[in-house]
Order: structure tokens, then sequence, then C-alpha cells
């Protein structure tokens, strides 16, 4: 989900790969907030675990791509600003517009949180962006002194800890939260950055991910049948398609190096819708708004009959393309806030600050 305005520059490549990361998690919360999984087994159920595997990785595809160009920036605490003003904005106004016209009947515990939404996490993608850019200066002074050696030893170390292990019969002791598993896809995408040098046809990064995402597709199937026999089957049913997969990591990064060596002419357009999605991902999934947008979409309708893909993807498009225009809207009425001379020479200032105090220790790299 882009989280600035504040871009030098956009590259047209990546903000592809940003749009078709977000219809994947837009496809996501379509099946999530159903619970179309959890109905019996047959064709359409299938179809849905097929795009619920996508969604985890579209959010490990914004992470690396975030990580990959913060790398070699400085620090800019009005990036964090923009964030947290946003995210409160449409949090406070989508309470407003479902106070007035849907519900009127709010608790005390059920408003405060939408007038806190990151001190509540009521986006849990937001606090764990925000934390890993926050302490991505001090990652970047680990990137800049270790050796491809050993930036290569750390992501392995870190990859079995949090990801394979987990895949044992076991408590998982190494399972990460969110924002320790941001930091380490950060870490990733340095080594990408810094130490990524193989000239590797694109084709086999398209291999890799069509592998592994079978691989993950088939685990459902052949994981329900097996459950009946034994419960590590039925408690690893979804765990191939989520966040910390393994298979989830090699999807997303080999997706990020194929969209990585891709030459796409810059468009302008482009990049101006991809500048948006940070905004479709707080209108869509805001939680008092996404179950009624699911209802509208009318997707528990279609699910038993022959129109239900065409229903998930006509709503899937359809949400990108509406809540895409309203945040567009939402940028000419409040953006012009941050042009403001003296806002914008006062957060100049700060960042000025913060990176001289983080330059003599960070090999004048952040």
């Amino acid at each position: 989900m882009k989280m600035s305005t504040f871009v030098p520059e956009r590259k047209t490549n990546f903000e592809i790969l940003r749009i078709l990361s977000m219809l994947m998690i837009i496809a996501f919360h379509f099946i999530l907030h159903t619970r179309i999984l959890e109905t019996s087994f047959s064709i359409n159920n299938n179809i849905a675990h097929f795009f619920n595997v996508g969604g985890e990785i579209g959010v490990l595809i914004f992470v690396l791509i975030s990580g990959y160009f913060l790398i070699e920036s400085p620090f800019k605490i009005r990036h964090i600003i923009y964030i947290i003003l946003e995210t409160w904005l449409y949090s406070v106004v989508i309470f407003l517009f479902m106070f007035i016209l849907v519900k009127s009947d709010f608790t005390i515990e059920e408003i405060i949180p939408n007038f806190f939404p990151i001190l509540f996490s009521q986006y849990w993608f937001v606090p764990a962006y925000l934390g890993m850019y926050i302490l991505s200066p001090f990652a970047n002074i680990l990137i800049f002194h270790l050796s491809k050696e050993q930036h290569a030893s750390l992501i392995v170390v870190l990859l079995i800890m949090f990801s394979l292990i987990p895949l044992c019969p076991s408590t998982a002791p190494f399972y990460p939260s969110n924002l320790l598993y941001f930091i380490f896809i950060y870490l990733v995408a340095g080594y990408l950055k810094k130490h990524w040098t193989l000239q590797i046809k694109k084709w086999v990064y398209l291999c890799v991910l069509g592998i592994s995402f079978i691989i993950v597709y088939l685990t459902y199937p052949v994981f329900t049948f097996l459950s009946q026999y034994h419960s590590y089957f039925e408690l690893r049913l979804i765990y191939f398609a989520s966040l910390t997969s393994p298979f989830t990591f090699l999807s997303a990064t080999s997706l990020f190096l194929y969209f990585k060596n891709t030459s796409i002419k810059n468009s302008g357009f482009i990049n101006l819708v991809a500048s948006t999605t940070l905004g479709i991902y707080l209108i869509h999934e805001n939680p008092l708004l996404n179950r009624y947008i699911w209802e509208w979409l009318k997707i528990e309708e279609y699910f038993y009959t022959p129109y239900f893909i065409i229903n998930l993807l006509i709503g899937v498009v359809a949400t990108f393309i509406v809540c895409c225009a309203i945040d567009l809207v939402r940028r000419i009425l409040f953006e012009k806030i941050f042009s403001l001379s003296k806002i914008r020479d006062g957060l100049f200032k700060i960042d000025f600050k913060i990176n001289s105090l983080l330059k003599p220790i960070s090999n004048d790299k952040t």
C-alpha cells in the first residue's frame, strides 16, 4: 500500500505490481469476510481458496517494495505523519458516515477506536508498517555493516525460525509478530537491493511463483482429506497460505524480482492510480464498512451458482475503482494542507535534524 505522496520518483513496473497486489488483497478480503472457506468442500470453495492464497502474497510485496526503496532513502517524519493523518481521516469520516446513514446506536466502546484507529489496531497493517518504518534507519545500519555472506546467513536463519519451524507439529516457539516479520522482509528487500546480482531469466521467477502458488493451493484439498486421519493437517490447513509461510515468501519474492527486472515505459496515469492503494485499503477494509461492502456485492448469494467467480472478479475490480476514485477526491480536498510552505518547511527541518543524528552512525547511507 503506497504509503506516501512524498516520493521523488515512481517506477511504473513497481507501480503495476503495487496495483496487482492490491487487487489480490481485495480478493483475499472478499473471501475472508464472507467465511466462504468454512463451507463444505466444493468447486466454488476451491476457487475461493485459490484467491485466498494471493492475499498474503500481496501484503509481502508491499513491504518488499517499501523496503527496496527505503534502505537508501533519508528518514522522513512527514511520511509517518501522512500515514497517521490519512488513517485517522478515513476512520473518522467512515464512522460519521455509518453513524448518520446506517447505525446511530454505537456504544462508547465502539466509538473510541474509530478516533484512535492506530492505537486500537483498527487496521493491523498500519501499525506494523509504521513500526517497520520507524525502525528502518537502525535496520539500515545493520544492512550496510553486514557482508553479503552475513546478510544471506541472517535471512536464512530468520526464515528457518519464522517460517520453517512452524511447519512442525509444535507450539512454534519463534513465531513472529507482524512487526517482526515485516522487519525480516525489510532485511530481505535490503539484500535484493544491495547484493542480488544473479542474472536469471524472468521466466524462472514466474516458474518459482507458479510452483509455490500451486503447492499452497493443493495443500487445501489434500490437507482437508488428511485432516480426518490426523489433527496436524487440520491445524495446518491454511498455514501454507499464511503471511509467514515459506511458500508465501517464495511467491512474493519471485513476483517482486520478475517485475524488478521488467522494463516498462513510465506512465503517469498508472503511477497516479498506484498512489491511491493505501486509501483503497483504508476504505474497503474499514471494520465498520467492510461487511456492508460484501453484502452489497451479494457474494454469498452467488456462491452456490456457476456465476460465483464472475461475481468475485467484478466485485474486486469495482471495489478497487470506487475506492481509488474516493481517494483521489480526498487528495484534492485535503492534501493541499501538506503543500503549505510553513508546514512543509517545518517538517523538512525535523527530517534534517533526525537524519543529522543518524548520519554519523549509518555510514552516510540513510
